[in-house]
């Protein structure tokens, strides 16, 4: 039989601590759960086509500013929903100029041309908001460009 020296009992007793506050710890964890953070949506970039040509570069960035205000699908009040934007003649018609927007919290297309719609009014029925950018999609329109 051995006997227990004041050293033994001194290691017995800081184990025996220590695992009673792991044990308390792992019990502690399991009742109480980390809440996962939601998650945060991409930013999404939308294409605008068929904008009449009667808009100017500056009246469509106001559209859409005033479109992501109204909608309102920011994160919150510092935060800027229009992260960015691009306009420039279509390739396809002189009609009519294209456009993209890019938004940190994304509104749904329809919901955009919708508000793009009410905002231009007349003229704009063949706007369309998609996300397909399937063929040309000028970013810009620089002035006195030439391809030859």
């Amino acid at each position: 039989m051995m006997l227990e020296t004041p050293t033994s009992m001194a290691i017995a007793a800081l184990a025996s601590a220590v695992m009673s506050f792991v044990l308390a710890f792992v019990m502690w964890t399991a009742l109480h759960p980390t809440p996962a953070k939601p998650a945060r949506p991409k930013a999404l970039t939308l294409r605008i086509s068929n904008i009449p040509t009667k808009i100017t570069k500056e009246e469509f960035k106001e559209v859409l500013a005033n479109a992501a205000k109204k909608m309102s699908f920011s994160s919150g009040p510092a935060s800027e929903p229009l992260l960015g934007w691009s306009f420039a003649r279509s390739g396809h018609s002189d009609r009519f100029s294209v456009g993209t927007a890019t938004f940190g919290i994304p509104p749904a297309p329809s919901q955009l041309e919708a508000a793009i719609k009410g905002a231009l009014g007349e003229g704009s029925t063949y706007l369309r908001v998609d996300l397909d950018f399937f063929g040309i999609t000028p970013l810009a329109d620089p002035p006195g460009a030439e391809v030859e």
